[in-house]
C-alpha cells in the first residue's frame, strides 16, 4: 500500500513460522502484491484478502481480517 501511496515500488521481507509444524520460512512481498517463497522447499498456502476500503464500517481495518 505504502509504494502505491508514493509511486514507488517497496519489498517486504517477511521471517515467520508454519503454523502447522513450526518450520521457519522467509516470504517477500511486493508493491504489486507478488509473493515469492525463499526458504528452500517451503509450499505455504498464501492468501491475500482483498478489502473494499471505501465499505469499512468498522474502526479499524484490521477489523475485517
Amino acid at each position: 500500500m505504502q509504494g502505491r501511496l508514493t509511486d514507488r515500488r517497496l519489498r517486504a521481507t517477511i521471517e515467520t513460522t508454519c503454523a502447522h509444524c513450526d518450520d521457519p520460512m522467509r516470504l517477500e512481498v511486493d508493491s504489486d502484491l507478488r509473493v515469492k517463497v525463499l526458504t528452500p522447499g517451503a509450499r505455504p498456502v498464501i492468501a491475500l484478502p482483498v478489502i473494499d476500503v471505501l465499505k469499512l464500517n468498522a474502526p479499524s481495518i484490521t477489523e475485517h481480517f
